[in-house]
């Protein structure tokens, strides 16, 4: 079992799925499920390739603090398997606030928007201002 799941992981991996729509995925994870579900698979397939997935998100992303947060994340998925935290999920969720990953994401989602539906309003003043000779 572990095998077809570290199979599937690095084959989406590779195929080139967009990191927003993985880290949106890994935030609902966490914030709905509280980590109870995403320890268990952790802790009963030790999934590794979701660590290395995670370290890689982490330099990818915007904000320091959520670098680090994703950073320490995936080192402890990758560097011990997240025995101990998948044990104690609910520990794990309180003590790393595990939430604002779901918050961050939602929020920079939210600033992508915004900024575009800014730059368009540029765009229409600047065609719709009479030109000066």
């Amino acid at each position: 079992m572990y095998y077809t799941i570290s199979a599937i992981s690095f084959w989406a991996f590779n195929i080139g799925f967009n990191f927003r729509f993985q880290l949106s995925v890994l935030g609902c994870l966490i914030y709905r499920f509280q980590l109870s579900v995403l320890g268990s698979l952790i802790y009963k397939f030790r999934l590794s390739v979701l660590g290395h997935l995670i370290l890689v998100l982490a330099f990818s992303s915007w904000t320091f603090i959520y670098w680090f947060r994703l950073f320490v994340l995936g080192y402890l998925i990758y560097r011990f398997r997240l025995s101990v935290m998948a044990a104690t999920s609910h520990w794990a969720l309180d003590r790393f606030q595990l939430r604002y990953l779901w918050i961050c994401e939602i929020q920079r989602m939210l600033q992508n928007f915004l900024f575009k539906e800014i730059d368009s309003n540029l765009d229409t003043i600047r065609k719709s201002a009479p030109e000066s000779q």
